[in-house]
């Protein structure tokens, strides 16, 4: 979204959003029903032609089961997920879930980087018990088995581009 553009016309966008992502809120109507808001306000949201209270941003948050400063937020980065069924999640499915997107953001962060990275920067982590990097062609492993309790002899082989 442009940085510049008024807040209104931010939730206005935001909410179409959200609605075209939820069959069971896809129409104003919908929106409203679930919302305990009126279908007239639902309508002037998406058209930017009303100035949003706070209590109108917190009832669509509710009934969208999201932060209700997700609707107004210009930078749009928010990810998108429904924060009630986030919140039932067992805390360690949480810790999963936060693990992986820093995964996924260092990922490509990794891979955007303009600066070319040293093999020996490369770390791969296997399985618990086996982590191996390489470095400079080498392959070396720290305290690896196998299950059934053999030394690992598992090797990698690195490829020419």
């Amino acid at each position: 979204m442009d940085k510049h553009q008024p807040i209104r016309m931010v939730l206005a966008t935001t909410l179409a959003r959200w609605m075209a992502q939820r069959p069971d809120l896809d129409t104003q109507m919908k929106v409203a029903d679930a919302s305990g808001l009126g279908q007239t306000t639902i309508g002037r949201v998406l058209n930017g032609k009303v100035s949003a209270t706070i209590d109108i941003l917190e009832a669509l948050g509710l009934a969208f089961g999201r932060d209700p400063g997700e609707l107004i937020r210009q930078d749009s980065a928010g990810i998108n997920y429904e924060m009630d069924r986030y919140a039932r999640l067992p805390d360690y499915e949480k810790a999963r879930v936060e693990a992986f997107i820093k995964h996924v953001i260092n990922e490509q962060e990794f891979r955007s980087s303009p600066t070319p990275h040293e093999p020996s920067e490369l770390i791969t982590k296997v399985e618990p018990s086996v982590t191996k990097q390489i470095t400079r062609g080498k392959t070396s492993q720290s305290h690896a088995t196998e299950p059934s309790g053999q030394p690992a002899t598992k090797r990698v082989r690195r490829t020419r581009k």
